[in-house]
């Protein structure tokens, strides 16, 4: 940065103006294993979206995630 305070002013405003932005990203999942008798379900996963941008500071980057999952089902 100049001594003025003029130079650096556009990155200097880029990592302090913030900005609140959605990414919309998508899931697919599979459900392989079922038990009725407890409830319980498990498959896999995999999941593609955009990175975080550090409040509009940083330009996204592709996500993609996989894994797998359990749940319990229970009635409500």
């Amino acid at each position: 940065m100049q001594s003025d305070g003029q130079g650096g002013q556009d990155e200097l405003f880029k990592e302090t103006n913030k900005v609140f932005d959605l990414g919309k990203g998508v899931i697919e999942m599979e459900v392989n294993k079922v038990n009725q008798e407890l409830g319980e379900i498990g498959g896999v996963f995999v999941s593609k979206q955009p990175s975080d941008t550090d409040m509009g500071a940083k330009a996204p980057r592709t996500v993609l995630l996989k894994g797998i999952f359990y749940g319990k089902v229970v009635n409500a």
